[in-house]
């Protein structure tokens, strides 16, 4: 999961759909909705007959099960305490509208005729015109739409650029984040440098041109340029005195200029300089017992940082919690509630923040729960939301 702090909008990878969603997010209400088609203007055709002032209308949506009506507030032209509608001032643009099925009018007035309305509607985000992009498949080229169990994502904020791991085909798929389309491809099948085998979540620092992979299988993290034609750099030196067995997590903390990979296998977050090749210090330990927040039972990413910027939370999936760590590698535990309950967790793999807006909130992929819980960002105790379903 990654988000575009300057609009909101939250990219998720849904790892058993092999596929990548858009949402459009509100802080006014904590609405999360898919960029599935908004409805941006509406064209008054017959303004209607009978419309008492002010009433309140709603546009009925289509058949999209995705849909999110639109309510507006009618501009009524009265005669006599009733008139004809001559303009709409749209309150919510309400979401997944295809443009071939126009809505029409639902007056809350029992005397009020409909009327009949021209939506424009904006082009939903993505290749599968639902605001998703990316069906099941093996590779075709590096621009087809095939995915098989994508699992991390990082964002290139300069030129809006997203990086896709693409881990049973055994590559990284670069798409254009404004449109959701796939534009390239990095790594291919394999064992050597610059290959991969299973690559997992990726992190990206943008000002030295870096892409860190972990390249799971090949127990190994491989460093990329990420600009085209994104060559091959280098693989991340062996951490001691434990190498890897899974690396999995990834995060650039620019706060300390500091690469943050975690392995699930061996429970641990090394540390790299902000060449993400070099090591510097691990810390962490494996074990479940849950009065002691250094046990890591398969750590996977950190992405975003807490109300302190030094502080990152680290999802620790198997023990069902949220922690965080700082530049003096101390974890503490911030969020915990196994569950399948609003706010409780079933193996959460991911983290990332919301930083701006009227209230920060942190938000963490609830894998086996199939959606994204939303937590106050300040106060991580406090559950806001959720949104998404299986």
């Amino acid at each position: 999961m990654d988000i575009d702090t300057l609009s909101n909008n939250v990219y998720v990878v849904e790892q058993y759909n092999h596929r990548v969603s858009k949402w459009i997010y509100s802080d006014n209400d904590f609405d999360f909705k898919l960029d599935a088609g908004q409805i941006t203007d509406i064209t008054i055709n017959n303004g209607g007959l009978d419309y008492v002032a002010l009433d309140p209308i709603v546009i009925s949506p289509p058949t999209l099960d995705i849909a999110i009506p639109v309510t507006a507030t009618a501009e009524v032209a009265t005669v006599d305490g009733s008139g004809t509608i001559t303009g709409i001032t749209i309150l919510d643009g309400g979401n997944g509208y295809d443009p071939s099925n126009l809505p029409t009018v639902i007056a809350d007035e029992t005397n009020g005729s409909g009327a009949l309305l021209t939506a424009v509607v904006s082009t939903p985000w993505g290749t599968n015109g639902n605001g998703t992009s990316g069906v099941p498949g093996k590779p075709t080229s590096d621009t087809d739409n095939n995915l098989q169990f994508p699992t991390g994502i990082a964002r290139l904020l300069e030129n809006s650029t997203l990086f896709i791991s693409d881990t049973l085909n055994h590559r990284v798929r670069v798409m254009n984040a404004t449109d959701g389309s796939f534009t390239d491809s990095i790594g291919s099948p394999g064992t050597g440098d610059g290959e991969l085998y299973r690559p997992a979540h990726l992190a990206d620092n943008e000002d030295d041109d870096e892409l860190a992979v972990m390249d799971s299988r090949n127990h190994r993290v491989a460093v990329f340029d990420n600009k085209t034609p994104f060559n091959f750099i280098a693989n991340a030196d062996t951490p001691t005195p434990d190498n890897f067995h899974t690396p999995w997590g990834a995060k650039f903390n620019p706060d300390n200029s500091s690469f943050y990979y975690s392995d699930v296998i061996k429970g641990k977050v090394f540390r790299y300089d902000d060449d993400g090749v070099t090591f510097d210090v691990s810390f962490g330990t494996p074990g479940t017992d849950p009065a002691d927040p250094n046990q890591l039972f398969y750590p996977g990413a950190a992405n975003g940082t807490a109300a302190n910027s030094n502080q990152s939370f680290l999802p620790d999936a198997r023990n069902n919690k949220i922690k965080s760590y700082g530049s003096g590698n101390v974890i503490t535990e911030i969020i915990s509630g196994a569950g399948t309950g609003d706010g409780e967790l079933y193996w959460p793999e991911h983290t990332t923040g919301i930083a701006n807006g009227t209230q920060p909130l942190i938000c963490v992929c609830n894998t086996l729960n199939n959606r994204v819980e939303v937590y106050d960002r300040d106060d991580p105790s406090t559950f806001l939301t959720n949104f998404g379903s299986p």
